[in-house]
């Protein structure tokens, strides 16, 4: 049977210069496999601001009845913004230039969920609480249908936006790298006149759209 290895160092050591701070997201007693917590080493202490004062009310209706401490909010850097870490709670980074899109090969455009990337499942089957899909380079071969997302209104408020290239179904311009739109709860939206037009009379080849573009969707 394994054994301590008691000449091991311990793990949770100072590193020299820095201050140890200790992250926790869950209660302290919460089951090992829920626990998040984690050692963060800091140059400068995440408490080393100076105080934040109370505002006089600023026409808020109920602004005499709501304490707002912007601590959280106000935080720079981010509590991430760290040299090292060490624990079970910690950001993640995914290269979406790996995702590996799928798509329809003989008719109709398939809806935005089989973009998903990551999804909150809720307790209803078949719904969840979010998803997060994004539209990366890919090959349209569909046939006899119209090829861009069509318009469309549903239960859900969408929040898309476009790291770089151009979008396909929003060429005309008023949507750019950086830029973001939000489609509230059963409000009809779609492509852009320009690229309806252009879709409707287009020659259903195969081809490849999105080169150098990359948009994403909650």
């Amino acid at each position: 049977m394994p054994v301590t290895d008691f000449a091991t160092k311990e793990k949770y050591k100072r590193h020299p210069g820095l201050y140890a701070e200790k992250l926790f997201v869950t209660a302290f007693t919460a089951p090992r496999h829920e626990n998040l917590q984690t050692w963060l080493y800091h140059i400068l202490l995440s408490a080393a601001h100076t105080s934040f004062e109370p505002l006089q009310e600023n026409g808020l209706k109920h602004g005499g009845q709501i304490h707002q401490i912007p601590n959280q909010l106000r935080w720079d850097p981010l509590p991430f913004d760290v040299v090292v870490w060490h624990g079970r709670y910690y950001p993640y980074k995914y290269d979406l230039g790996r995702f590996s899109v799928i798509g329809s090969i003989s008719c109709d455009h398939p809806d935005s969920s089989i973009y998903a990337v990551l999804n909150g499942p809720s307790d209803h089957p078949g719904t969840a609480v979010a998803d997060f899909v994004v539209f990366p380079p890919r090959r349209l071969a569909q046939e006899d249908t119209f090829r861009p997302p069509w318009y469309h209104r549903n239960t859900m408020s969408e929040f898309m936006g476009l790291i770089c290239g151009d979008y396909d179904a929003k060429i005309g311009g008023g949507f750019r790298p950086a830029g973001a739109s939000l489609h509230n709860v059963m409000s009809a939206y779609g492509p852009d006149a320009g690229t309806f037009e252009r879709a409707s009379d287009a020659e259903l080849k195969s081809k490849n759209i999105g080169d150098g573009s990359l948009a994403f969707m909650f």
